[in-house]
């Protein structure tokens, strides 16, 4: 499946392809992840925390947009450098915002909900192109970008202000540089498995992992590489730059930091204990619907009344349903489309993993994510985490798909057809969660 060294004229066909329809979809996705987000910009979801999947999505907004001296108070880029990147950006879109909204308020939501909707268009453009250098055709690409664009895990967390989007993009960027294998210019993966870790320092294990992937790989490509030297380097370094940002974050912002770099590995510590200890409670095939189904068609979301004592105001907070797999309607219509070509994949799976070492390293980054975030997920945070398991779920199938067609050819044609269809059904059914979430938690404009 994937090509370390193509030949110079299928290097030029597929930068066409790159340069031609990644601007396309990198059009479409951006103007779909703001819509979505114009939908939401008007409720509850900008006012409140732990209102959509137990998400702190105030605190988020007020930590990108508020003042250099509050900035973080909320605990937005905690335990990592996440403001030092991404406020600068917000407040330069602040700006821009300003000349078509009288309102403030309104372009500050707007700058943080575009520069959302520019990340999450990139992760499917990277997508995409990792999917061409892999050896899949223009449609098959094309098409799996697409299931991952209008993902429920991708559209939710495009349209409220969340931090994981971002971790998404870094992880898929750095499965799009190793996909390209020598084509690859040497920073490539460098620089997104420094945004990554920038942006979470839990995101310094996926990058380690897809580092001695990458260097295993190399290794085998020519045996004068020593990938150990090499990956032992590289986290260490990376692990300084991020001690490095987040003393830069701490200085530029006070309020985002009051613990040092030893608390943070104390805190970390028994993060990973906790996660030991659940590991062996949690129930994992219940988790398996949230990893492959749920993540990618959106359930029934049920909006629930809390009351909250010192407000003494009801407020709506949307969950998930727990529903049952086999009932004839649309929606488990469209699982049962998305159930096959996972089993397509995972017959394609073993020669894509043997084949590309970026089907290895999404196979064990989704691992990885799947038992850390699982393990921790709370019965009100279902698909809180999974912007940061879904890429990796994409890629596995999609590359499973694309080597199990190199072997059956004739089922071209009907796996054509039927990702069509999907993502024509999975956009609509997508679509209208987002649009049940905004009319019932809508605020009046007095409000806002």
């Amino acid at each position: 499946m994937s090509i370390p060294d193509p030949d110079p004229q299928l290097a030029a066909k597929l930068h066409r392809r790159w340069r031609g329809m990644g601007a396309f979809l990198f059009m479409v996705f951006y103007s779909l992840y703001f819509s979505a987000h114009l939908e939401l910009s008007k409720t509850t979801v900008v006012l409140k925390d732990h209102v959509v999947f137990d998400a702190k999505t105030h605190a988020v907004l007020t930590d990108l947009t508020a003042p250099a001296e509050d900035a973080g108070a909320l605990g937005t880029g905690a335990s990592s450098s996440f403001l030092l990147l991404h406020r600068s950006p917000v407040r330069w879109l602040t700006s821009l915002w300003t000349f078509f909204e009288r309102d403030e308020r309104t372009a500050k939501r707007h700058a943080a909900g575009t520069l959302q909707s520019i990340a999450g268009a990139l992760a499917v453009v990277f997508l995409y192109h990792l999917l061409l250098w892999s050896g899949l055709n223009t449609w098959n690409a094309v098409m799996f970008a697409a299931v991952l664009g209008c993902t429920t895990a991708t559209l939710v967390f495009t349209a409220i202000p969340q931090t994981q989007i971002f971790s998404m993009l870094g992880i898929t960027a750095m499965l799009a540089a190793m996909a390209r294998g020598r084509r690859a210019h040497w920073w490539e993966f460098s620089a997104a498995a420094f945004y990554s870790v920038l942006c979470s320092h839990w995101n310094l294990i996926p990058v380690t992992i897809l580092a001695v992937v990458r260097g295993v790989w190399r290794w085998r490509m020519s045996n004068s590489y020593k990938p150990l030297p090499a990956v032992l380097g590289s986290v260490t370094l990376l692990t300084l730059f991020a001690l490095g940002g987040m003393m830069l974050q701490s200085w530029l912002y006070p309020r985002s930091s009051q613990v040092d770099a030893f608390d943070v590995a104390k805190s970390s510590w028994q993060t990973l204990h906790q996660v030991k200890e659940r590991a062996s409670t949690t129930p994992w095939l219940m988790r398996t619907q949230d990893v492959f189904f749920t993540n990618v068609v959106a359930p029934t979301a049920s909006m629930l009344d809390e009351t909250s004592a010192a407000e003494r105001k009801s407020r709506r907070t949307v969950t998930l349903v727990d529903e049952e797999w086999f009932v004839l309607d649309f929606r488990h219509a469209v699982w049962a489309g998305w159930l096959l070509l996972v089993l397509l994949g995972f017959t394609g799976l073993p020669a894509a993993a043997e084949h590309a070492g970026v089907a290895t390293g999404a196979l064990l980054v989704l691992g990885w994510q799947v038992l850390f975030y699982g393990a921790l997920e709370e019965p009100g945070g279902r698909l809180l985490y999974s912007a940061l398991w879904t890429p990796a779920v994409v890629v596995v199938v999609g590359l499973g798909v694309g080597r199990a067609l190199d072997k059956f050819k004739t089922l071209g044609v009907p796996v054509a057809v039927l990702l069509l269809a999907f993502v024509i059904a999975q956009g609509t059914r997508n679509w209208r969660f987002i649009h049940e979430i905004a009319v019932q938690l809508r605020v009046l404009p007095a409000s806002l």
